[in-house]
């Protein structure tokens, strides 16, 4: 395993774990203002982690 897939790998475990704890704390709290507060971590933060995990996993110069 390489030092890019372990980064990735982690990565991707970060940005999904935030993703379920976003959407666990979404269907746990009552009411709109808190739901809307809790699935933001998931949009800021999980998103884009999951996203940068699939760009250090191609690499550069492999989008053909």
């Amino acid at each position: 395993m390489s030092a890019r897939h372990t980064v990735a790998l982690v990565l991707l475990v970060v940005g999904v774990g935030l993703l379920l704890l976003a959407a666990v704390a979404v269907l746990a709290l009552p009411g709109v203002h808190p739901r809307l507060h809790a699935g933001a971590p998931g949009a800021v933060l999980g998103a884009p982690l999951v996203t940068l995990a699939l760009a250090v996993e191609t690499g550069p110069g492999r989008a053909r």
